[in-house]
């Protein structure tokens, strides 16, 4: 059964529409963290140390997640960043940058920056959008 104590932010309206399972932010950083030890071990192992530590351990103390949501999270990021570096060609993807580059760099850069920003908002704007859409349905 679930916990239904409030997190140690105090606020419990921001749970009203929320699902901690899988944890989004651990499937987000740990696929990011995988990718990286790929390009180096070293700051790869770094990377995972560091989304354990100081991105998914305090989600749980805070009563954000459970454990095993952060467990899920995290294997299903450990397992997508292990198959597209197993399944994607890069040098074919990079061709096609070079080009898009070559073509049209306005579009590029821009196309970069929103994908940049959706990162970094944790993909939220289109969330919004998504929910905005099931509240009329």
């Amino acid at each position: 059964m679930p916990s239904s104590h409030t997190p140690f932010t105090g606020h419990s309206h921001y749970l009203t529409s929320f699902g901690s399972f899988p944890s989004d932010h651990a499937a987000l950083f740990y696929a990011w963290a995988t990718g990286f030890y790929f390009l180096s071990r070293r700051l790869g192992a770094i990377l995972l140390t560091h989304v354990t530590l100081l991105i998914c351990l305090p989600r749980i103390i805070l009563g954000f997640h459970f454990p095993t949501d952060v467990i899920t999270g995290a294997l299903i990021g450990i397992s997508a960043g292990y198959w597209l570096n197993e399944h994607v060609n890069i040098a074919y993807l990079m061709k096609g940058v070079r080009y898009w580059e070559e073509r049209s760099a306005g579009t590029l850069y821009a196309c970069f920056f929103l994908i940049s920003y959706l990162f970094a908002t944790l993909f939220e704007p289109i969330r919004s959008v998504f929910r905005f859409i099931r509240s009329i349905i």
